[in-house]
């Protein structure tokens, strides 16, 4: 585990977090109710790490875990059925990017957000 865990980990959950709350806004905002799920669960995780709770690790990998089944699904949709899935260039760097974020999030943390506890 990198000594320095907390100085990255918190701010790049804070950057992941807000981009697709703004992301998930547009979309609601465009009329897909739809959206209302993902803000509510993104705002639980946002307001359980900044509150510091000492349960918010298991908040973040939850919240970690269905990012990255999202990427993983959408893999898995077009190698088994080619491009018929494959809408985008962007929408395929994204995905494969919060697939990587998910799986970052997920493995570290526990031990980031109980040093932040820790140094409270």
């Amino acid at each position: 585990m990198p000594a320095n865990l907390q100085k990255h980990f918190i701010p790049a959950l804070y950057v992941v977090l807000g981009l697709l709350l703004a992301a998930n806004i547009m979309s609601l905002l465009s009329g897909n109710l739809l959206a209302l799920v993902s803000l509510a669960v993104q705002f639980t995780v946002l307001g359980v790490v900044y509150f510091g709770k000492p349960w918010a690790y298991i908040a973040v990998k939850l919240w970690a875990f269905i990012v990255m089944l999202a990427g993983l699904a959408m893999w898995l949709a077009v190698l088994l059925d080619g491009p018929k899935y494959f809408h985008s260039v962007f929408n395929a760097v994204f995905n494969t990017l919060m697939l990587f974020a998910g799986f970052y999030f997920f493995k570290f943390a526990k031990p980031a957000l109980q040093q932040v506890r820790e140094r409270i």
